[in-house]
């Protein structure tokens, strides 16, 4: 699977994430649900961007958000 990196997305509050998005061939509903799935298991719950609870991670509209570069590359290493 290809994954587009998209370095330094600044949200509302300041933060600053590196976002990853998977180009899937189909909208695989259950591959999306493996990388949710893969990501609260290996990097905790998701963070709440309409709360402003952003820990280490969090989905939002196709792409996958990461505080830290080191979990952005080990999603790169798993999924693509």
């Amino acid at each position: 699977m290809k994954i587009a990196l998209k370095k330094s997305v600044v949200l509302r509050d300041g933060s600053v994430y590196n976002l990853a998005i998977p180009y899937l061939l189909n909208e695989n509903s259950i591959l999306w649900d493996e990388m949710i799935n893969w990501c609260v298991c290996t990097f905790g719950p998701e963070g709440d961007l309409d709360r402003a609870t952003l820990d280490t991670w969090y989905y939002s509209g196709g792409g996958f958000c990461f505080r830290d570069e080191a979990n952005l590359t080990m999603f790169v290493l798993r999924w693509s």
